[in-house]
């Protein structure tokens, strides 16, 4: 199984839009956490995995509801497992997956993590956990 790849056409479009889009967070957003997934997620898209990170952590600091958490530390995991940093993207998917034990997307990519790693006893448990909470995961 592959990871899914990587959304084009939506990096294309932040790439036209130019950074001054990406860049910008809506500070008066009614919910600024989402505003900086929101634009770690552009970031993702456009690989600068790093700089997404930095993004999926302010969204940390920022808001304490586990709903937004889960997606910051599945997000910030997702993006440590492209820089190869593979325990922190284990150790954050983890984390999201404390926080909302039925988030599939953050079992589904944990199991590419343990995939890297050689680790395929966890990560065809991880898929299989990924699919019987989401069918499309399967």
């Amino acid at each position: 199984m592959k990871k899914p790849t990587k959304n084009i056409a939506g990096r294309q479009r932040a790439q036209r839009g130019g950074h001054s889009q990406v860049d910008s967070v809506q500070l008066d957003h009614p919910e600024p956490a989402k505003a900086y997934i929101n634009r770690g997620m552009s970031y993702t898209e456009l690989e600068q995995y790093q700089t997404a990170i930095n993004d999926y952590n302010k969204a940390i600091q920022l808001d304490p509801n586990e709903a937004i958490l889960a997606q910051a530390y599945g997000n910030r995991g997702n993006g440590y497992d492209y820089l190869g940093q593979y325990q922190r993207a284990i150790q954050n998917l983890g984390t999201a997956i404390q926080l909302d034990p039925d988030y599939a997307w953050a079992r589904y990519i944990r199991a590419f993590v343990y995939r890297n790693l050689g680790q395929y006893t966890l990560a065809n448990a991880g898929d299989a956990m990924a699919c019987s909470l989401d069918r499309q995961y399967c």
